[in-house]
């Protein structure tokens, strides 16, 4: 293995190390473990709110990684303001810190055991593991190094970011392109980039927790998906046969990303070749049985 180096600092304390890059990541993850909640707590010490990344790196041939002296929250800080929005995002965080802020590699494990140490583990998330990385993978946010071992892509890291800034709901390369898809549109104007109304639904912390978890192990692909998933979810769990736009718009915002044009993406998923939605005279949405089989039978298919 190639050599790494770590300096980090903490409040009042420092951890230098510099050798295999095995040896180093299992020595970084034994001082992760000391600064959890508990053992601050038991040691009068203050929460610190950030660590120190990496002043210099160097990894393996696959891939190398320089972080200059940044400083990134403590997980006991994410959890505390539940930074990601969705569990494949805490499994993203969970990679990131596992792998050194994304300098080394993590395994399956490390995710498991962060979970753990944060006490975000339970059966459904123990469950749902697969798809997380799976979601991880098609968004071109990590990478296999080998049958054990991923690593962190430089979208995954800059997603990582944007997380921690507090925008889980939007990636960079989503604000991109619909920038440059306006700039291509503006002196067009169509009822389906029309502006969505806002309507709080104003849901429960059980109901904002069942929607994710149930966003998670659907595992929409594509927006078209996402929508009919959040519109499955709705029937479900709020008694409610028909969903307007803006209840729709609410819940993706709760999962993922807003689409630009919702309208038309509702529309298209109400057409030909698709079916999985009808509107209702009042200008509302409901589910067709094609839609709810389709959800219920082609979705969720778990990578092994």
């Amino acid at each position: 293995m190639a050599p790494l180096k770590l300096k980090l600092k903490l409040n009042g304390l420092e951890f230098e190390l510099e050798g295999e890059e095995q040896t180093v990541k299992e020595e970084f993850a034994k001082f992760q473990a000391f600064v959890t909640d508990d053992i601050l707590v038991r040691t009068s010490t203050p929460m610190p709110h950030v660590l120190r990344a990496p002043v210099s790196t160097t990894t393996t041939d696959n891939h190398s990684t320089s972080i200059n002296n940044q400083e990134f929250p403590v997980l006991a800080e994410i959890v505390k303001k539940d930074l990601p929005k969705t569990e494949s995002d805490w499994v993203l965080i969970y990679g990131f810190y596992a792998s050194g802020f994304g300098v080394s590699t993590f395994t399956k494990k490390d995710i498991k055991d962060l979970y753990e140490s944060t006490r975000r583990l339970n059966e459904s998330r123990l469950k749902n593991l697969d798809n997380s990385f799976k979601s991880l993978f098609n968004k071109g946010y990590i990478k296999m190094q080998n049958d054990d071992e991923f690593f962190l892509l430089d979208d995954g890291r800059e997603h990582v970011k944007t997380i921690l800034s507090g925008q889980g709901n939007t990636s960079p390369s989503k604000q991109s392109k619909k920038g440059t898809a306006s700039k291509k549109n503006n002196t067009k104007t169509s009822s389906s980039t029309k502006k969505v109304g806002f309507v709080n639904l104003d849901l429960s912390k059980e109901k904002l927790k069942s929607l994710r978890e149930f966003f998670e192990i659907k595992n929409p692909q594509g927006q078209k998906e996402e929508v009919l998933v959040v519109i499955k979810w709705f029937k479900d769990n709020m008694g409610k046969d028909d969903i307007s736009t803006e209840e729709v718009s609410y819940l993706m915002s709760v999962c993922s990303t807003i689409p630009n044009v919702l309208h038309q993406v509702l529309v298209n998923i109400k057409g030909n070749g698709f079916r999985w939605i009808t509107k209702t005279d009042e200008g509302k949405f409901k589910l067709t049985s094609v839609g709810e089989l389709y959800v219920e039978d082609s979705l969720s298919k778990t990578i092994k």
